[in-house]
């Protein structure tokens, strides 16, 4: 379901990380030009936290039909036994992931750095601002709500989303033969399905009401290289430049006063603490 940012009543939308990241998205008004304007950065899926991730799709499109053909457009093994080295492709698909809840406990802990670290919340005007020192971006960003499903009833689900999986799977399975043999069709079904693959989560994961921003790899959107890292890692900016509306520190942050004088003077309106408080 495609989520709108526009809109004085639009949720807002955060982001919880290590105090660390506000360096990277955070510009003083004294630094030079030299000094690279921040951008914030979509990663490839290949780097996701959780090898689960995507999962729950292939899951629900093998459910659809008689036979686990996902499991193979995917290169997904289900045998636990030693086997030949399968071929790696080059995976399109970029996600930057926020959420709407606000100031909340299992996200501190889970993403927050143990509430050692903040919470950012972005102004809507980042994400809808294409223009900037006169530059016209044709950068489109467009958000999608996390789709949550009960795994065990995957298949059972009766909405207008899983009818419509369920026509995507069967139509894939009755040209699977001719497809297979064609490795460039092959991998275009296999990247599209990549861009709605990891809008799907176990609802366990309810809680954090995700936001997911989701770029491709194209004229338009052009892969970077971090070679900060240890192994060289592929992003892609979003050319608009970082507006923060607010700054939430963790409740465990020690002295937030440094963090919060520095965040203050490079222009973001609001610092607050996160209040939340631990035995």
């Amino acid at each position: 379901m495609e989520f709108s940012v526009d809109g004085d009543d639009a949720p807002e939308l955060c982001q919880y990380t290590k105090l660390a990241t506000l360096k990277l998205l955070v510009k003083a008004p004294t630094e030079d030009d030299k000094t690279p304007v921040p951008k914030f950065r979509l990663s490839n899926v290949a780097y996701l936290n959780d090898p689960s991730e995507g999962q729950v799709f292939i899951d629900m499109l093998n459910g659809f039909i008689a036979t686990n053909i996902f499991d193979e457009m995917f290169e997904i093994s289900t045998e636990h036994k030693e086997h030949q080295l399968a071929e790696v492709h080059l995976n399109d698909v970029y996600i930057g992931s926020f959420s709407t809840a606000k100031n909340k406990f299992p996200m501190w802990t889970l993403y927050g750095d143990n509430s050692n670290g903040c919470c950012i919340v972005f102004s809507n005007s980042f994400f809808t601002n294409t223009e900037s020192s006169g530059k016209s971006y044709e950068q489109e960003l467009r958000f999608f709500k996390v789709h949550y499903i009960n795994t065990r009833e995957i298949c059972e689900a009766k909405n207008d989303i899983a009818r419509l999986l369920k026509e995507i799977a069967i139509g894939i399975e009755h040209w699977y033969g001719f497809v297979k043999l064609n490795s460039k069709l092959l991998r275009w079904i296999v990247s599209r399905l990549g861009e709605i693959r990891f809008l799907f989560k176990c609802d366990d994961y309810l809680y954090e009401d995700e936001v997911r921003l989701i770029l491709r790899d194209n004229k338009v959107n052009r892969p970077f290289v971090d070679r900060i890292s240890e192994v060289p890692k592929l992003f892609i900016n979003v050319n608009n430049p970082v507006v923060l509306k607010e700054v939430i520190l963790g409740a465990k942050v020690e002295n937030p006063s440094a963090p919060a004088q520095f965040l203050l003077f490079s222009g973001v309106k609001k610092v607050t603490l996160s209040g939340i408080t631990y035995r």
